[in-house]
């Protein structure tokens, strides 16, 4: 009787976490179907259902200057962040794989720190500091954040594509003759690749989307798109805001069924 009622008990702990799991779930994902359909609304506020369904928020996108610019200075700083985190990143994780530390747990858990600490404290953190420095408001203390934030992925993303890698066939490749550069590019590079491929997708999906840390260091020309959404928000509800993020939810899906094709989202676990 204890041991049946031990295994009902256990089937209703699970079933629970199932159903709570479902539930956050729905509540995470539900808000990005609604915006995605509110963008095709005709009203001028933004309003779910819509009555009529129109493309005009869409088509007035063009006109929209402010959000162009943004969006272009968006693209800038990610694919400066992807190049720039692929290069530092992949060394720390090679680094971290192949020399021993005292500490090499503590060593992985500063790397991935920033997704661990709230990116509200990161912001203020890093806003006081480039206030130091005197970078407050410039395109180099936008960088140095986003750097921050998608080399965390590249340190990770290649670890992972570093598991159960010898790293005695390096030495071998060394005593036949082989440089460091020949090394890397005929050995290591190839078995990391699929990692690297999808920490750079995953790097400018990152920095394209980033808002929270960016509210406060970004400012005059140096407001990238989600910042712009987010001001154009307190200031009332332009269904324009609905179209563009829409077509940053649409981009953001994009790039993760890729990755998940790729390599794989279970490769993320932290």
């Amino acid at each position: 009787m204890i041991k049946e009622a031990g295994t009902g008990i256990a089937v209703l702990g699970s079933l629970a976490k199932k159903i709570f799991t479902m539930l956050v779930l729905i509540f995470i994902i539900l808000p990005l179907p609604i915006v995605i359909i509110s963008s095709f609304s005709s009203s001028s506020m933004i309003a779910f259902p819509p009555k009529e369904f129109s493309l005009k928020w869409y088509i007035s996108l063009a006109s929209k200057r402010e959000y162009i610019t943004s969006f272009l200075l968006s693209l800038r700083i990610a694919l400066i962040s992807v190049v720039c985190s692929l290069t530092f990143g992949t060394m720390a994780a090679l680094a971290i794989k192949r020399y021993t530390y005292r500490f090499p747990e503590l060593l992985k858990t500063m790397f991935l720190s920033p997704l661990m600490v709230p990116a509200v404290i990161i912001g203020i953190a890093l806003m006081r500091f480039m206030n130091i420095l005197g970078w407050i408001n410039s395109f180099k203390a936008i960088m140095v954040a986003h750097l921050l934030i998608t080399m965390v992925y590249v340190i990770r993303t290649v670890l992972s594509s570093l598991v159960g890698y010898d790293i005695t066939i390096e030495y071998a490749a060394r005593d036949l003759g082989a440089g460091p550069l020949l090394t890397f590019r005929k050995i290591t590079f190839p078995l990391i690749k699929p990692g690297l491929i999808v920490a750079g997708m995953f790097s400018f999906i990152v920095s394209l989307d980033e808002t929270t840390i960016s509210i406060f260091i970004a400012g005059g020309r140096t407001t990238t798109l989600p910042v712009r959404i987010y001001s154009m928000l307190e200031h009332g509800l332009d269904p324009t805001v609905t179209a563009i993020s829409s077509l940053l939810i649409v981009l953001a899906l994009c790039i993760l069924l890729l990755i998940n094709k790729v390599m794989g989202l279970d490769k993320f676990k932290i």
